[in-house]
């Protein structure tokens, strides 16, 4: 049985459990990010209490990523992720603001290999 992510609150849930797994810190620079799903606008922001994303914009995001939450689901759980066809994963703004978190998420896969 695999895990396949359909929505976007699954996304967001799958990314928020990766980084409590992993216990994630960040920098104090580490820039928040806004996911824009279409119908919903989703954030990430790492100084944030409680959980690291919500529904929601964020006010000073850094970079927004446009995708559907399938697409989202698939970079986070599949290794060899693809776009399909018609699919797309659109970045707007500092694509340098994604390497504090992906740091994070690599740090869980080296940590969990």
């Amino acid at each position: 049985m695999s895990l396949e992510i359909v929505q976007p609150v699954e996304a967001m849930a799958l990314l928020e459990a990766l980084l409590r797994r992993r216990e994630a810190s960040f920098p104090v620079t580490a820039p928040s990010i806004q996911f824009d799903f279409g119908s919903e606008i989703w954030s990430f922001d790492p100084r944030r209490q409680g959980s690291y994303v919500s529904p929601g914009p964020v006010a000073e995001a850094a970079l927004t990523i446009t995708c559907s939450g399938a697409v989202l689901g698939r970079l986070f759980l599949n290794p060899d992720f693809f776009l399909a066809p018609g699919e797309q994963l659109k970045l707007v703004g500092d694509r340098h603001a994604l390497a504090p978190l992906i740091a994070a998420l690599e740090a869980d896969s080296a940590k969990n290999a």
